[in-house]
């Protein structure tokens, strides 16, 4: 909302204090936190392997790695494109 909406439908100059956060905030935040999922799936994959010796967990375990791989070019993609165009 850019302002508030007096009596009488008049809009005021006011501005509300916005508490939401901004799509590329939340986008920025999401890809860190799901990088640093995959990294704790795969570093307990690795774990699991080492114990269990059972094969799922070591492809598991290489699937999180190309995962967070992804996600890190991922990430610098689009901080990248911010750079270039900001949304």
């Amino acid at each position: 909302m850019t302002g508030l909406v007096e009596p009488g439908g008049q809009r005021s100059s006011k501005r509300l204090k916005s508490t939401t956060m901004s799509l590329r905030t939340f986008h920025i935040i999401f890809v860190v936190v799901s990088t640093l999922m995959t990294v704790g799936v795969g570093v307990w994959a690795m774990l699991m392997y080492r114990t269990k010796h059972e094969q799922a967990m070591l492809v598991m375990a290489g699937l999180c790695g190309v995962g967070v791989v992804v996600l890190l070019w991922y990430g610098r993609w689009f901080l990248r494109k911010l750079k270039v165009s900001p949304l």
